[in-house]
């Protein structure tokens, strides 16, 4: 039965947008995912991204990945096999916005050895970064 619910609700949230997912509130395929993240054509009806980078290879994304989602609520990238070097997600210049809504935010392996120094994290809750190339938080001095 609890499959059956998870497709259900995978085909209304589709249904929100068909032609452009950036457009949906939840993002769960993954070619989709990198469709909208690779293209920066997220939009602020974007609340929730869930991706299992496990069944990715390797990704390219720019700075301005996250930048039209001002209401993202949820970002979870984790690994459902622990197989290590399967996946690479690259951010060549960095990341330069994550949205201040965020409440949860899961990234394993993440790429980066600091978050955006424009994030603010009022509201963020849980915080999980296995496996990451994170030293500090942010560069810099966060004014408030």
């Amino acid at each position: 039965m609890h499959n059956l619910l998870e497709q259900l609700g995978r085909e209304v949230v589709c249904e929100q947008s068909i032609d452009e997912p950036g457009k949906r509130q939840f993002l769960m395929d993954a070619s989709e995912i990198y469709d909208v993240l690779a293209d920066n054509t997220g939009t602020g009806a974007v609340l929730g991204i869930s991706l299992d980078i496990s069944k990715i290879n390797e990704w390219f994304l720019n700075e301005r990945a996250f930048g039209g989602m001002h209401n993202l609520l949820f970002l979870k990238f984790y690994k459902s096999s622990s197989i290590k070097d399967q996946t690479e997600m690259h951010l060549p210049r960095g990341l330069d916005y994550l949205p201040r809504k965020l409440r949860l935010l899961h990234w394993d392996a993440f790429p980066m050895t600091s978050l955006p120094m424009s994030f603010r994290p009022e509201f963020l809750v849980v915080i999980n970064i296995r496996e990451s190339q994170l030293e500090k938080l942010w560069e810099g001095t966060q004014v408030s």
